[in-house]
């Protein structure tokens, strides 16, 4: 719901009768409610608020000043006890706060250095009044540390981003800033930025990879945070879903040009599904793919720009992360997992992916074990032992597996089938005569055969 309009008429004089009579009539005439505020209501503001008069009429500058300096000198009074420095502290900071209209000041100090923190009193304090800096650099161009040092001012310059210059490169400066706290230096340090952005809102933004063709190869969703701002263009940083994507894009409004700089962490942990997308763009972040950065809130998608010579993951590892996602949907056991997978964890993620999907996948095994009855013929047993058996299975239990150390249950049942040989160790038991009792056979997978599984409903 919008919140009503309200119009006030704000003059430093007092209405007459004709004046009220229109501004009344007026009133019957708007959907909104107006009031009228004159000298009166004004002399009763300033009276509430001494200082801005005090400000600009009297010499309210000077004092701030002195009560900065008075401030420094209460430090020295700790024979009376922490306490009592404190109070008179907090009573001069507080004067201090009474007398500029525009900023207010937060000061800390241990003794051997004071810091004035100045915040502005209100938003648009810092236009009203702005705090200006004036100074002279001088960087020597034969020195590679000189070159460097304008490189950086140059950019802090154009794009906001933060600055220290030591004095050896600062001739002279002078600051206009209020309560006196400015003046002329020579060879100061001077620390700027990061330059405030006009904004701070998060900008969502969506990187696309193109192929050859422009098709669209890849895409991958960031959202994005003005950082700071200069006399150029903006900085903006953001990361990915998952968290292990860090994008930079260096906003050169002149040149109507982005520049894109894209990172990932390998380390840190992440949810395989939050980072499907970054791992299917960046295996395919390679030329000859290029990459659009598309801000709707910006106006149109930026001009292609080149990806690297190399994709900065492998398609291996996409699919891996693509298996893993879908297993743990599947089986709602959700677990972050680092990028350190065994070849085991490969083949076990993509089998199991790929048993959800609906395809037999074959499974190595070593042995296994059948029960024969006593009664058994003799032929059948000589058969047996020279044929392949072939036999399955249902079980009416998820197939399991193992993927970083994690047990993933798929399906709900699942059917194995093996071709099988007696194993040589039990054809004297399996061929004896006549069989005395019950007897177990082991078995072994026939050459170049493995288990296969599927799903069953």
């Amino acid at each position: 719901m919008l919140n009503p309009v309200r119009w006030e008429l704000l003059v430093p004089i007092n209405h007459t009768v004709k004046e009220l009579d229109w501004f009344r009539d007026l009133g019957d005439r708007v959907p909104f409610p107006i009031e009228w505020r004159g000298k009166t209501w004004l002399d009763a503001r300033f009276a509430e608020r001494e200082f801005i008069a005090g400000y600009y009429l009297g010499d309210t500058r000077g004092e701030v000043l002195t009560l900065l300096r008075e401030l420094a000198k209460e430090e020295a009074g700790f024979q009376d006890g922490v306490r009592s420095v404190m109070s008179r502290v907090a009573t001069l900071v507080a004067r201090a706060n009474q007398l500029d209209p525009h900023y207010r000041f937060a000061i800390e100090s241990d003794g051997a250095a004071t810091k004035v923190t100045v915040i502005p009193r209100y938003r648009g304090a810092e236009i009203d009044r702005p705090i200006t800096v004036e100074a002279t650099f001088a960087f020597p161009q034969s020195t590679e540390e000189g070159r460097s040092r304008m490189e950086e001012l140059e950019r802090a310059l154009d794009f906001g981003t933060p600055v220290e210059v030591e004095g050896l490169y600062v001739p002279s400066a002078t600051v206009d800033a209020p309560a006196g706290l400015g003046g002329s230096f020579e060879g100061a340090t001077l620390t700027m930025g990061p330059g405030r952005p006009a904004s701070s809102t998060p900008i969502e933004a969506v990187f696309r990879l193109l192929d050859p063709s422009g098709g669209v190869a890849s895409e991958l969703p960031i959202r994005l945070t003005p950082r700071s701002s200069g006399r150029r263009g903006a900085i903006l940083e953001g990361t990915d879903r998952s968290g292990c994507v860090h994008a930079s894009v260096v906003v050169d409004v002149p040149d109507g040009k982005l520049r894109v700089n894209l990172s990932i962490d390998e380390a840190r942990a992440f949810v395989p599904h939050e980072f499907v997308p970054a791992a299917r763009f960046f295996a395919a972040y390679c030329a000859p793919n290029r990459v659009v950065v598309d801000i709707t809130s910006m106006g149109p998608p930026s001009d292609p720009l080149p990806s690297g010579p190399d994709p900065m993951l492998t398609r291996e590892l996409a699919s891996l992360v693509t298996d893993l996602a879908l297993i743990q949907a599947s089986t709602g056991i959700v677990r972050e997992v680092v990028g350190d997978f065994t070849r085991a964890d490969a083949a076990n993620a993509a089998a199991g992916a790929a048993l959800i999907r609906g395809t037999e996948c074959a499974f190595p095994w070593t042995s296994a074990e059948v029960g024969l009855l006593a009664s058994a013929p003799l032929e059948a047993r000589r058969q047996m032992a020279r044929q392949i058996i072939i036999f399955g299975w249902t079980v009416d239990a998820p197939f399991v597996l193992s993927i970083c150390g994690t047990l993933y249950g798929v399906g709900h049942r699942h059917r194995v089938q093996v071709a099988a040989r007696v194993d040589g160790d039990s054809l004297a038991t399996l061929l004896a005569d006549p069989l005395s009792q019950d007897v177990q056979i082991k078995l072994q997978p026939d050459p170049g055969t493995a288990a296969i599984v599927r799903l069953v409903d």
